[in-house]
């Protein structure tokens, strides 16, 4: 409302039979009805450019208010694309606001936040917790699953940061009503099964040693009815027996897979320590419109040529949803050691080709991977080996149906 627009409805009006109270409360009432009709001043056009301004925590305040705010921010929010950050721990968590959570400043309504920290790039003094990840539990989004994972070096777009002692990173992606993500947290003797979809624990699995059991069982209960399962995220610490009984793990239903061997694996989950230092970790991601495809470079792959054949058969397959992230897991032993000293081959290789595809990873010593590029739309994995070493795994994840009536601007 205008300021002109408060002075009239502020004027005083003599009664003609000077009744004053019925004066003041006819003026309060009409002050009152115009203040409700404030909201629709603003066009759907207008709300939208504020909008787009405000972190998603500000947008489901503002959807609260009627029902074009709420049809606005919904639509603001479901254009949000995938995020990606760099910089030291502490930054990336306090560089937005000291006074606000994490929460509070990220642009978009996340359901996965994977956090890679450098294997040095911890905090000396956090309170109450000793550890990093677990330190800042209260900043992270709460209805998501925020996963810290230690690891030596990163990837962030076309830049290989090996054996980075500072550096982290995050990706937070999306959140879609049609994908649905379980969660498996294994320790030694005993697994926990989440379901982000229902905000529920499924239940645990307890078994004896690993070294005497088949992990397959505990995936089939982590699949836990999902429909159409698409692709899984695998991480594990480094132990040699835990590779080779997740090498011969059966992910029957799965197209890609895509992880490998860190130091550390941490879950938050509701500003709550879900995992606490796993032995591995599993995120399974399914819905009808969710796709990924998968390949890796290995020990024949020594030059720019093989490579970009390998993204290149990659790229000849891809059908990209509305959101879409590159994933990238390579060995200690590649890097610029493996290209003669050359920096960020493979990454700037695969930017060349997925300009407008966010990528993000690490280096770690293994790697889960497959290669579904030249597969039939009915392949799943069943018993193929998924544990490589000297290898670069790569996957690009894509979900969420686009809406054909809107027009996206593909230079954005």
């Amino acid at each position: 409302m205008s300021m002109e627009a408060d002075v009239i409805s502020n004027r005083r009006i003599e009664p003609e039979r000077n009744d004053r109270k019925k004066c003041k409360l006819s003026t309060y009432e009409e002050k009152t009805e115009s203040s409700k009709d404030e909201s629709n001043l603003l066009s759907y056009d207008a709300l939208g450019i504020i909008f787009s301004y405000l972190p998603a925590i500000d947008l489901c305040h503002c959807s609260q208010v009627c029902k074009l705010w709420r049809d606005v921010a919904t639509f603001e929010l479901s254009i949000r694309k995938v995020i990606i950050r760099s910089g030291t721990y502490e930054d990336l968590i306090k560089k937005h606001d000291v006074n606000r959570i994490f929460e509070s400043s990220i642009r978009n309504k996340p359901m996965l936040n994977l956090v890679f920290i450098s294997k040095d790039g911890v905090l000396a003094n956090l309170g109450e917790d000793n550890r990093a990840f677990f330190g800042y539990k209260k900043y992270f989004p709460k209805n998501c699953f925020s996963v810290g994972i230690n690891v030596p070096g990163l990837v962030i777009e076309n830049e290989e940061y090996e054996e980075n002692k500072c550096l982290s990173s995050y990706f937070l992606l999306p959140d879609d009503p049609s994908v649905h993500i379980n969660m498996i947290n294994a320790y030694l003797t005993v697994s926990y099964i989440f379901k982000r979809e229902k905000n529920e624990y499924i239940g645990s699995a307890e078994y004896e040693h690993e070294i005497k059991s088949d992990l397959s069982e505990i995936f089939e209960k982590g699949i836990g009815g999902l429909e159409n399962p698409e692709c899984v995220i695998l991480l594990c610490i480094d132990e040699s027996y835990m590779v080779r009984k997740l090498n011969k793990m059966n992910l029957r239903g799965i197209k890609s897979v895509w992880g490998g061997v860190v130091k550390e694996i941490d879950v938050i989950y509701q500003h709550e320590e879900v995992g606490d230092d796993l032995t591995w970790l599993a995120l399974i991601i399914s819905g009808k419109y969710v796709k990924s495809w998968s390949t890796f470079l290995d020990k024949n792959d020594v030059n720019e040529k093989d490579i970009r054949s390998k993204l290149l058969k990659l790229k000849d397959n891809l059908q990209l949803y509305k959101h879409t992230i590159g994933l990238m897991f390579s060995c200690n032993g590649r890097g610029a050691h493996w290209y003669n000293n050359r920096k960020n081959v493979e990454s700037s290789i695969f930017k060349s080709i997925f300009p407008e595809i966010p990528l993000i990873g690490c280096f770690g010593n293994g790697e889960f991977g497959n290669c579904n590029v030249n597969a039939n739309p009915e392949y799943n994995m069943k018993r193929d080996k998924i544990y490589r070493q000297y290898s670069t795994s790569f996957m690009i994840l894509t979900y969420g149906k686009i809406d054909e009536n809107l027009e996206i601007d593909d230079n954005n």
